[in-house]
């Protein structure tokens, strides 16, 4: 037996160089030692330049200062950070104009969990760079269960940096915390072996199975048991399932997920359970242009090209192979009629016959249409927008078909895509922040957020392969894109059979 030690483990994911970071951030993680912080792991500060370091980072945006920070504290078990800056005169700190959960105490800024501004910072290109050092607080005791045995939070620490309204630079600090306990080695009998991983490449595997000690199978609180492959892994003696859940699910960005299900672990000593992975699903998209405005259908084929890199690193395991077709002047009308405001002003999907009667609809595939209408974006799952969960009253309509506003982001398509396969209704924690897990505002379903928005969690990833619902589940089902049946696993649902909504990777 070995014991754990509340120490730290520093992972860098971006530039080494503070003088030229850019977008870049940090993860920590320790474990509370009776519900007391550890001292020692937060001593460590985190350089962070003020201003755009980069050539050509923001066109267009001003060249000169004053910069601004918008700092965001996501925190109950960390009391805050503090905040000093080198290179700056303590004439030009008591010019700074500090505002929100911010206050200036002598020649550092304390940072109490919420929103901050700090306005004011002066930015000149080839000037000598202020830098900020971060440095989070502890609480001298955690909440009591702010840790629930046997499962991690994640805190976070983010700074946005503007010019006037542009964004010129981030940095997203992430502390996962869990509680220090011991950690047994068993003896190893069994393998899991993972066959055509590509170059470069690794797997996340989500496993249940039966041990000696328990079911290991996700059962709320708890977690499923996961972890990284890079082909062969060795486990503990897996014994025959019983009434545990016995089932394997594999990602990686290079393929599809892999779902195996009843997988049938003997009691023997020295199984090996081969698994071969599959290729990428191609998902054809059609992306009809019905506005005419100039340079939309390039935009388009931009908001596709995200959506594919997002999809890819976030292990989904599709690849988009979008279509771009203009939409004649004549046919505008039968489009546009697809999707309007309803009596109590939600965005609702209407009159969907025609256009599916249309030469500008494809069977069997995603169709998204950019119209000339003041909304970001709607996918037609569900016609009305249920207020309630599960909202099982609300008539289905066609998830194939996503609408597109001109106010949509660069990640607008790929929210949509997200409820077409499956992530719904948004009432139900289809929308990561009707969830009350813990989601961070970077997380592709979440709506509303300034953080530009990047990540799905496993237990997301999960559900839009394999979700099945009253409104057609995820379409790479019911475009025969993936094999039949689904597990109906709505966003909240948490069970043996459907893992945490935030389950988060390893």
């Amino acid at each position: 037996m070995r014991t754990a030690v509340c120490g730290l483990l520093l992972v860098l994911l971006g530039s080494a160089s503070p003088a030229r970071a850019f977008n870049h951030g940090l993860s920590e993680r320790f474990c509370l030692a009776d519900v007391v912080l550890p001292a020692t792991a937060l001593q460590k500060r985190a350089p962070v330049p003020v201003g755009c370091e980069l050539v050509d980072c923001c066109p267009g945006c001003p060249g000169a200062g004053p910069v601004e920070w918008r700092i965001a504290i996501d925190a109950k078990i960390l009391a805050g950070a503090e905040l000093r800056f080198e290179g700056l005169s303590a004439a030009d700190l008591k010019h700074l104009k500090v505002t929100g959960k911010a206050k200036r105490q002598g020649d550092r800024i304390v940072l109490r969990p919420g929103e901050s501004r700090i306005r004011g910072l002066p930015y000149k290109a080839g000037a000598p760079v202020v830098v900020g050092l971060l440095r989070p607080l502890a609480r001298k005791k955690a909440p009591a269960g702010a840790v629930p045995a046997r499962r991690s939070v994640t805190e976070q620490i983010s700074v946005r940096q503007f010019l006037g309204a542009s964004p010129v630079n981030g940095f997203k600090w992430k502390f996962a915390i869990r509680r220090c306990g011991p950690i047994v080695d068993p003896p190893f009998f069994d393998k899991l072996q993972i066959q055509g991983i590509a170059s470069g490449d690794d797997a996340v595997v989500m496993m249940d199975a039966r041990t000696q000690a328990q079911c290991r199978q996700g059962t709320p609180p708890d977690p499923d048991w996961t972890f990284r492959s890079t082909g062969e892994t060795l486990l503990p003696n897996l014994l025959s399932p019983g009434s545990c859940n016995s089932e394997i699910a594999i990602f990686s960005k290079k393929h599809a997920m892999k779902w195996e299900t009843g997988v049938p672990w003997t009691n023997n000593l020295g199984e090996v359970h081969a698994v071969t992975l599959d290729p990428l699903i191609d998902v054809p998209v059609h992306i009809w242009v019905a506005n005419q405005s100039a340079g939309v259908a390039a935009l388009a084929s931009a908001h596709m090209n995200r959506a594919t890199n997002l999809y890819q690193d976030n292990m989904v395991g599709v690849r988009f192979v979008p279509t771009v077709h203009p939409v004649p002047g004549s046919a505008e009308a039968t489009i546009n009629a697809g999707v309007g405001m309803d009596a109590s002003g939600d965005l609702v999907c209407q009159a969907l016959a025609p256009i599916r009667a249309s030469a500008f609809y494809t069977s069997g595939a995603l169709n998204v249409y950019y119209v000339n209408e003041g909304f970001t974006g709607r996918n037609c799952a569900i016609l009305q927008t249920p207020h309630s969960c599960p909202g099982s009253t609300f008539a289905a309509g066609d998830a194939n078909i996503t609408f597109v506003g001109t106010t949509a982001n660069d990640t607008t398509l790929a929210h949509e895509i997200g409820h077409a396969f499956g992530l719904r209704p948004a009432i139900c924690g289809g929308h990561a922040d009707s969830f009350g897990g813990s989601f961070g505002h970077d997380n592709l379903m979440w709506t509303g957020s300034a953080d530009p928005r990047s990540t799905f969690s496993l237990g997301q990833v999960f559900r839009m392969n394999t979700h099945a619902d009253q409104w057609g589940g995820t379409m790479l089902i019911q475009n025969g894109q993936r094999p039949a049946p689904g597990r109906p696993c709505r966003p909240q649902d948490a069970s043996a059979l459907c893992p945490l909504l935030d389950a988060p990777w390893p």
